[in-house]
């Protein structure tokens, strides 16, 4: 005989069986729950934008007129004017500023790691193309020489209300002079250097954020050149030692490449190593598999590393281009200059005269002249069968190289390390007077010398030398 109290335990209060009316409920909240689900989530996110904005350590709008973007001018077509008049540029980028779910046409933006004392050891400025989801990548040497103006020591005063730091320094040791404030010193100090252009938002990798960007994406292979990486000093508590070929870095061996100091050719040579690490650690935190299947971990990263005036909200409009960045669509290049003194200091000094077509290259998309393909008659090793050897201290120069020329119509029939003697020089070995002239314009320091010894089956042999980047 049936249980009369089970029977009525399957029925609602009026009779009904009780699983018709879960399935009820449960067609209900798949056709409701969305709705304030998607107003949660709006919510969130314009909640995030204001409390960024609220939390920003300094406002551009409360700073002294020297800072407004009324002020800043920018290099490019019509040399344009931020501020009031800005057609010129709007037409210049589509006049697209972009919306509340679309980036602006380009956006750059400063993107740099400190340490504990707040000094920045790895410093860039990246320019990202929307329509064509390119980043081009300008690296910015720590020893960098900076020099404030009286007017920039005197807002300094009113500001901070301390007294400024020297006049002269390097500009690894403006983001501790000026704490929070230095992130804008930053950004000014850089815009002007690079002829005005504008830096819409930074990006700070804090203290072992770097580490655990590095141990968060599993390590990262690259090759080390030369005779390895050895370097101790009992005062900073350092020590590195990291043996030459290919390596597998976790995070903390990898602060010590980033932080690793004694390259024959000083700064530059450090940071053509960052360059190589970063782009194998951006392909590999761009991968598609990677960012699936850490959503929880990377967000944890960014809450714990990570210091930015993006709010979410303007972080989300970029998110569907991160799936078509890849390693070919990723440039990257170094602010043009050289290592030497002022009195007893060694800094990086710029070349003023190379950096306004750097920048109209990376900002602006203004290819130089210099760039453009010379008419075959001028260029006669393109008839020639070309081998490189790579001689050099940097892994991959020669497979660039190799991509570069076969894009100008020369022919690279093949690509190898060099085991012989290595020189500063670049040395081009050519068969036949006609040729290796042309291709001098590829090297910063290079010879060419007719071989007259020369058995192989190719007329001419690129070795590539220590000084070329």
């Amino acid at each position: 005989m049936p249980n009369k109290n089970n029977k009525n335990k399957n029925k609602n209060g009026n009779g009904k069986p009780r699983g018709k009316q879960n399935r009820l409920i449960k067609k209900f909240l798949l056709i409701a729950a969305p709705v304030p689900l998607v107003y949660l989530i709006s919510a969130f996110i314009v909640t995030q934008s204001l409390i960024a904005q609220v939390n920003k350590p300094y406002s551009m709008q409360n700073l002294p007129p020297s800072f407004s973007d009324s002020e800043k001018t920018t290099q490019g077509p019509g040399s344009v004017t931020h501020g009031s008049g800005t057609d010129a540029l709007d037409d210049f980028y589509g006049g697209d500023d972009g919306s509340l779910l679309r980036p602006p046409a380009r956006t750059n933006i400063l993107i740099y790691g400190i340490d504990e004392n707040n000094l920045t050891d790895v410093m860039m400025v990246a320019s990202f193309i929307r329509d064509t989801a390119e980043l081009k990548i300008l690296s910015i040497p720590r020893d960098l020489y900076t020099k404030q103006t009286d007017e920039q020591r005197e807002r300094w005063r009113q500001v901070t209300g301390r007294n400024p730091p020297p006049r002269e320094f390097k500009i690894n040791n403006l983001r501790s002079y000026g704490q929070d404030y230095g992130v804008l010193l930053l950004q000014e100090h850089l815009s002007s250097l690079l002829g005005g252009i504008t830096i819409d938002y930074y990006i700070e990798l804090r203290p072992k954020g770097f580490i655990s960007l590095v141990d968060l994406l599993g390590g990262v292979d690259l090759e080390v050149p030369g005779d390895g990486l050895f370097y101790k000093d009992p005062v900073q508590n350092l020590e590195i030692a990291i043996p030459p070929g290919m390596q597998h870095f976790d995070g903390a061996k990898a602060e010590g490449l980033v932080r690793f100091r004694q390259y024959r050719d000083g700064d530059a040579d450090r940071v053509s190593v960052q360059q190589q690490f970063m782009m194998q650690l951006f392909r590999q935190a761009l991968n598609r598999d990677f960012i699936m299947s850490n959503p929880l971990g990377i967000a944890e990263f960014a809450l714990t590393n990570i210091q930015t005036d993006m709010s979410i909200a303007e972080i989300a409009r970029y998110v569907p281009y991160a799936d078509r960045l890849t390693s070919n669509s990723i440039k990257t290049y170094t602010l043009p200059g050289k290592g030497d003194y002022v009195g007893a200091t060694s800094y990086y000094l710029p070349n003023k005269n190379q950096i306004p077509e750097m920048v109209n290259e990376i900002f602006f998309g203004i290819e130089s002249n210099e760039n453009a393909r010379i008419p075959d008659e001028d260029a006669p090793s393109r008839g020639a069968n070309i081998a490189i050897y790579n001689g050099s201290d940097i892994s991959g120069l020669a497979t660039s190289l190799e991509h570069t020329l076969t894009e100008d119509g020369y022919t690279v029939a093949h690509v190898s390390h060099y085991n012989g003697t290595r020189e500063q020089r670049t040395r081009i070995l050519v068969n036949d007077d006609k040729y290796g002239a042309d291709l001098q314009k590829y090297f910063t320091n290079s010879i060419v010398r007719k071989d007259t010894g020369n058995t192989t089956a190719y007329d001419i042999v690129i070795i590539i030398g220590r000084s070329e980047r």
